[in-house]
């Protein structure tokens, strides 16, 4: 695709982005609302949908191919590199980062600790705010990753031994089950037992360290550490790069068609981390409840939910990913061609993830100032949130919205990079796109959904 094309292009497809907002912001609300509002929701979902179809129109027609570039070859995702950094930066980052996860485990080893700081370090600061800082400028978990810095303390205790081969046939497989265990420990945990998560944290930095000294820790940390990968996929879409050279400026949707996913698991990854964002939108809706209480509620109806809908959600995704194969008539491995189709969700993973956790992180900024000035909770907890106007919903809704349609109208561009990356020729990429499209005008709906249902919705805590 020539650079010439695509600012004129963009700009039409973000046009229609523009076209549709009215009738998002007139059918903004609350659940309660939303039947009270001037346009019918159904007329809501149709323009959302709308939107997306069109873009691929648009994307596919004008849109060309610029080099003839070796659908073999892509570079896995990857955390990026901070050699090219200031080391003293680097090396005060990471003390950082180790004084704001001793935060965490704090509760579990002392009795000298007030304990309200690791819960919002974990859920607030980690798993909240962080992302939308590694989507927009870079990724900063490269700097202040506690398990980076214990690295050099798990290279130490293998002392000269040389670490033992990593099964290749494993790849990335771990740290899926341990994203689907995270998102399972956000939902039926008590947001404030600062004990439990502190010997969760302990455990799981035990657990890390061991697997740096046996394996080597630049294959753990590349293949099994949770976090790592998380930010790893959140900061694809940053204009901002961490490399050897240093910092850099890229077009993330153009980088699109020359990244793949580690593999199977690596395309499986990012669909967990997506998923976790829409079921806890999704908890917040009245089907939601429902089906919980349905379910008796509980811990093993919360579980049980999350794994029906997990598997639903990646065998709609593989079976995308199988007609793509199919329709575009490739020969290539289904795992293979997943893993290069996953790439094109990144903007919908950071634009739910922003639509879900914007409400909530302007409410708690109060907490978030105070914990990351005292992250040891060496004295008593002070600060009150602050609360959302109750006449902000209807524009917190409408803004939601728009994030969604947005972000499936950023994912096509990207899929269509993708698709010109990954297929030999013009009719195959365009083919392949097909199914993606239409999975992601199905995804559009139930996200404009999520949205309709209530600031909840895909606004509550994280």
């Amino acid at each position: 695709m020539p650079a010439r094309d695509r600012p004129p292009v963009l700009a039409a497809v973000l046009s229609l982005v523009a076209v549709a907002m009215p009738a998002l912001a007139h059918a903004g609300g609350t659940g309660a609302d939303v039947s009270a509002a001037s346009l019918p929701i159904w007329i809501v979902w149709v323009a959302g949908a709308g939107v997306v179809a069109l873009s691929f129109a648009l994307v596919g027609v004008f849109l060309t191919r610029s080099d003839p570039r070796n659908p073999g070859e892509a570079e896995p995702i990857g955390p990026g590199d901070v050699t090219g950094l200031p080391r003293g930066l680097v090396g005060v980052a990471r003390v950082a980062g180790l004084i704001l996860w001793l935060g965490v485990l704090a509760p579990g080893l002392s009795p000298w600790n007030f304990g309200w700081a690791g819960p919002r370090l974990v859920w607030l600061g980690t798993w909240t705010a962080l992302p939308l800082v590694c989507y927009l400028v870079g990724n900063l978990w490269l700097l202040v990753s506690p398990f980076r810095a214990l690295a050099g303390v798990a290279e130490t205790l293998r002392a000269d031994e040389r670490p033992y081969r990593y099964p290749r046939e494993v790849g990335a497989w771990p740290s899926v089950i341990l994203l689907v265990a995270l998102v399972g420990l956000e939902i039926v945990t008590p947001g404030q037992d600062a004990i439990v998560l502190a010997r969760l944290a302990i455990a799981y930095s035990a657990f890390t360290v061991l697997g740096m000294m046996v394996f080597g820790s630049r294959v753990w940390l590349a293949e099994v550490e949770v976090f790592d990968r998380v930010f790893a996929w959140w900061s694809t879409m940053a204009p901002l790069q961490l490399t050897d050279e240093g910092v850099q400026i890229t077009n993330p949707l153009a980088r699109m068609g020359d990244k793949q996913a580690r593999g199977a698991a690596g395309a499986s990854f990012l669909i967990v981390l997506l998923y976790g964002v829409n079921f806890d939108g999704f908890l917040a809706t009245p089907p939601g409840r429902a089906g919980i209480a349905r379910l008796g509620g509980g811990t093993l109806a919360h579980l049980g939910l999350l794994v029906l809908g997990l598997a639903l959600f990646l065998a709609a995704f593989w079976a995308c990913a199988e007609a793509a194969r199919r329709v575009a008539g490739s020969l290539r491995p289904l795992g293979r061609v997943g893993a290069r189709l996953a790439v094109g969700l990144v903007p919908i993973a950071a634009g739910y993830h922003l639509a879900h956790a914007g409400p909530y992180l302007y409410e708690a900024l109060p907490l978030l100032w105070e914990t990351l000035s005292d992250p040891l909770a060496l004295g008593p907890a002070e600060a009150v949130a602050w609360t959302i106007p109750a006449a902000w919903g209807t524009r917190i809704v409408a803004f939601q919205m728009t994030l969604v349609v947005l972000a499936h109208v950023l994912a096509v561009v990207g899929a269509h990079e993708v698709a010109f990356g990954s297929f030999a020729s013009r009719v195959q990429a365009l083919k392949s796109e097909l199914p993606v499209t239409i999975l992601m005008v199905v995804y559009t709906v139930v996200g404009l959904w999520l949205a309709a249902s209530g600031v909840g919705a895909l606004g509550g805590a994280g």
